[in-house]
């Protein structure tokens, strides 16, 4: 019986292109990035063209963008790097954090942790479709706020989030605004700046890279305090010796998963087969229903696939 692998959102094969950047930065062109000597200087220029490239991609600048070991750990870096230097900034009383309650693990851990620590956490519900409202938010937040992290595509119901009306309302009341974007690069359109974002996570092979390439977007200025100390890389934010491979893979990735036309062809593509899937099952079975309900073609609330 043939086999066919339909789980992307978990992980995807690699990408068109990937495996020959990997291979040239795992064989020949190997060196430290970090190094002052020639070889070292040319995997710094491969390093910068990737994160220039990947930068480009989400409407960031390159400075902007910091590569890690994937979507955990960007979630991570964000959720505790920006919540323990906001509160330094503002002092003690500005402990609130505000995420969903359908966050990916990588965002709910990390701010368990903090509620722990003494940081105040409140939890959006979702409304029965599976969207987080900006009413919802709007009951949430106080002056206290110093971060709300709402992911842009729920992983597992597909839901596409109101974010740039999130992050706006945010903002209104001084506090700063983190997506997880694991599951919407690729698949939707994003523009950092566009949403209005302070931070974002990325991760490598959910549009075809490798696994344990990631990355994360701060915007210039927003505070950070780093939890990965060492040499200093990634500008002080996360130190250890970076991946070359994986990040020019990455890069190759982003710019066939992100080219424009391709983009909107795939997005029709997988549209199509969801309704396909999603009216064949009904027709089986009467008790068969969907999670969340999808209007067909709908490609502004929902994810594709």
């Amino acid at each position: 019986m043939k086999r066919i692998y339909l789980d992307y959102a978990a992980s995807s094969p690699l990408a068109p292109g990937v495996q020959e950047a990997i291979n040239a930065h795992l064989i020949s062109q190997f060196a430290n990035p970090n190094a002052l000597y020639r070889e070292g200087k040319h995997a710094r220029a491969a390093l910068e063209a990737a994160r220039a490239c990947i930068a480009a991609a989400i409407g960031a600048a390159p400075p902007e963008l910091v590569f890690c070991s994937g979507g955990t750990e960007a979630d991570n870096m964000a959720i505790m790097g920006i919540a323990t230097a906001a509160r330094r900034r503002k002092g003690a009383a500005a402990n609130h954090i505000i995420c969903s309650v359908f966050e990916h693990p990588a965002i709910l851990e990390p701010i368990k942790a903090l509620k722990s620590a003494g940081f105040d956490v409140t939890y959006l519900q979702p409304t029965r479709d599976g969207f987080i409202t900006p009413a919802a938010l709007k009951n949430a937040i106080t002056n206290s706020t110093i971060l709300v992290s709402i992911m842009a595509a729920q992983n597992e119901i597909g839901t596409i989030q109101p974010i740039a009306e999130l992050a706006a309302m945010t903002h209104e009341y001084g506090a700063l605004f983190h997506t997880d974007a694991v599951q919407a690069l690729g698949k939707i359109p994003f523009d950092v700046h566009a949403l209005g974002l302070d931070a974002a996570s990325f991760s490598a092979h959910k549009i075809g890279g490798l696994k344990g390439t990631g990355a994360l977007y701060l915007k210039q200025n927003t505070p950070f305090e780093p939890h990965i100390r060492g040499g200093g890389q990634e500008a002080t934010r996360r130190s250890g010796t970076q991946d070359v491979a994986g990040a020019a893979g990455f890069a190759n990735a982003v710019s066939y998963a992100c080219e424009n036309t391709r983009c909107k062809s795939e997005a029709a593509r997988l549209t199509k087969l969801r309704d396909y899937l999603v009216s064949h099952l009904a027709a089986l079975d009467t008790r068969i229903r969907l999670s969340v309900p999808i209007m067909p073609g709908d490609r502004a609330h929902h994810l594709p696939g």
